[in-house]
C-alpha cells in the first residue's frame, strides 16, 4: 500500500518510541516538568532538557532555540506571533 497522508499521521521512529516509552508507560513516573521542586517533577524537567539538547545537537543549534509544541497548529501560531513581534520591535 502507498500511503500519501503522512503529514497527518507520521509514523513514530523506533528510536523515538524507545526513548519515550518509560515516560509514556509510567516507568519514569508521571509528572509535569514545570510542577515544582519535587523528585518526579525534577526528573521530568531533566528529561525535557535532555531532549532539547539531543534535538539541538542534531540540528546544530542552541538548545534554547528548540521549542516543543503540542501540534502543528500551535507551532504555526507561535511562528506567526513571533514574526509579528519581531516586525514591530
Amino acid at each position: 500500500m502507498i500511503y500519501l497522508d503522512s503529514a497527518a499521521s507520521t509514523r513514530v521512529a523506533p528510536e523515538v518510541c524507545a526513548a519515550m516509552l518509560a515516560h509514556l508507560d509510567g516507568t519514569a513516573g508521571f509528572a509535569n516538568p514545570s510542577s515544582g521542586p519535587h523528585e518526579p517533577g525534577l526528573r521530568a524537567a531533566d528529561a525535557v532538557e535532555r531532549a532539547h539538547a539531543d534535538v539541538a545537537a542534531a540540528l546544530r543549534c542552541a538548545a534554547a532555540e528548540i521549542i516543543f509544541t503540542g501540534s502543528a497548529t500551535e507551532s504555526i501560531n507561535l511562528h506567526i506571533v513571533r514574526r509579528r513581534a519581531a516586525r514591530h520591535a
